[in-house]
């Protein structure tokens, strides 16, 4: 990916992104407890963070159908990601208006996406098949945020939860495979 990163300021970002992820990785290796939580999220934040600027820098050349498919998807991806952790975090009773206002806006954002997605024209058959299947999985992940809303501490539907937004996060990476392929041709 280094490689492949358009200008000087993108490949700069690829560094600090991966010194991010060796600390990142040693804090996710930690026992968990609140504390390590805590710090976990200020370092999620930070990679977060990078990773969108990242993003903005490598799409910031004009976009293709495909690559506006691609970048849909990773947005999908990048919600489904953000609902799940943000339930995760609330169960370790880590609150705040920064974690709400995410939780909002990705549960606002993530059906617009796969909707966006599914009336691109020309959509090939694997990635309408994709979008499909995450589709009814943002249903589950719905339902199963409406009783996380309900109570915090319903493991089962935390399970779901994440398990959904796991199975989102698989779809739209494969719709932004299919995507890259689609590029090349």
């Amino acid at each position: 990916a280094l490689a492949a990163a358009p200008g000087a300021e993108a490949r700069e970002n690829y560094v600090l992104l991966a010194m991010l992820w060796q600390d990142y990785r040693e804090w996710v290796q930690r026992p968990p407890s609140r504390e390590t939580g805590r710090k976990l999220r200020e370092r999620t934040e930070e990679v977060a963070w990078v990773v969108a600027r990242g993003v903005r820098l490598v799409n910031s050349e004009p976009r293709t159908a495909a690559k506006a498919t691609a970048v849909r998807a990773s947005q999908a991806a990048i919600a489904s990601q953000r609902i799940a952790r943000a339930y995760l975090w609330r169960r370790w009773d880590i609150r705040d208006a920064g974690i709400d206002r995410e939780l909002r806006e990705a549960r606002e954002n993530l059906p617009r996406a796969l909707q966006a997605i599914a009336e691109s024209p020309e959509l090939a058959a694997e990635v309408a098949s994709q979008v499909e299947s995450a589709q009814t999985q943002w249903r589950f992940l719905s339902d199963a945020a409406t009783q996380l809303d309900a109570s915090a501490s319903n493991a089962r539907a935390l399970e779901f939860a994440c398990k959904s937004a796991d199975h989102i996060l698989e779809a739209m990476e494969r719709v932004m495979q299919e995507a890259a392929r689609a590029e090349r041709r």
